[in-house]
């Protein structure tokens, strides 16, 4: 039992590693040193694209170029699969008698939230793919507990209706216009947060969103006035979801913890 457990672990850590080493390559490339690697994932070899082993195996060196790898893609994906090989753990609680499933698609929460915050800070969008996967996990996640553990989802269905029909709104834009509308993406996002965390943890989120996105205008202003001056307004709206992400992560496994502590 214990090496089953120990396997389970291995392969959530190392799972981690891989969303690492996709979020590293998503927005952390772009920030690489020129005098560092610079080479495509297409250039190089197939055991280099392994995260961590890949690493290990060429000592940090590129072999198509010659240029020693940065050290972040490395770390990234280090500390993003010992993130959620402890999210895991927390998730599963000290008696583990949660399911294996709840703690999985938990965490597979926690992935598509963190794709979604990088993807939007980087391209001022939402990553719908990601969403996708979220509903997909959280349709199974409310399945799970209305079987097993008898809980009604009736309330859940209204946000569902409201979830779909954003769906439908965008993509009709999407045909029409050529692109989609961020403020129904947010809303889009919104709905996928109420649905899966519930609404005592959105209200949170949006709390310290709203906290956060106050702090960071307040800081542009003192640091950089400038800057914020030939800033249009807009544009300060465009973080909303990676705020959003973001701080329901912190409150969601902020919680949680709590709640692991406690009992």
């Amino acid at each position: 039992m214990v090496i089953l457990i120990g396997i389970v672990y291995l392969v959530v850590f190392y799972l981690g590693a891989f969303l690492g080493n996709y979020l590293y390559e998503l927005y952390g490339k772009s920030r690489t040193s020129k005098k560092l690697c610079q080479c495509d994932t297409k250039q190089t070899r197939k055991i280099e694209k392994i995260p961590l082993i890949g690493y290990i195996v060429t000592l940090g060196k590129c072999k198509n170029c010659g240029k020693q790898k940065t050290m972040r893609k490395f770390l990234t994906e280090y500390f993003v699969g010992v993130f959620f090989m402890v999210l895991f753990v927390l998730f599963l609680g000290k008696e583990q008698k949660d399911s294996i499933l709840i703690s999985t698609l938990y965490c597979i929460h926690i992935a598509v939230l963190m794709i979604i915050a990088v993807y939007d800070k980087k391209s001022k969008e939402i990553k719908k793919s990601a969403l996708s996967w979220g509903i997909i996990a959280e349709t199974i996640y409310l399945v799970y507990v209305m079987l097993v553990f008898n809980q009604t989802i009736i309330p859940k269905i209204f946000y569902y209706m409201i979830l779909f029909f954003l769906i439908l709104f965008d993509t009709i834009l999407l045909r029409k216009r050529g692109k989609s509308n961020y403020a129904i993406q947010v809303l889009m996002l919104s709905m996928y947060l109420v649905i899966f965390t519930g609404e005592v943890i959105f209200v949170l989120t949006v709390i310290f969103t709203l906290l956060a996105i106050a702090m960071d205008i307040i800081l542009r202003h003192l640091i950089k006035r400038k800057y914020v001056k030939e800033e249009k307004k807009e544009s300060r709206l465009k973080d909303i979801g990676f705020y959003l992400c973001i701080t329901n992560i912190i409150v969601f496994v902020a919680l949680n913890a709590i709640n692991y502590i406690i009992i």
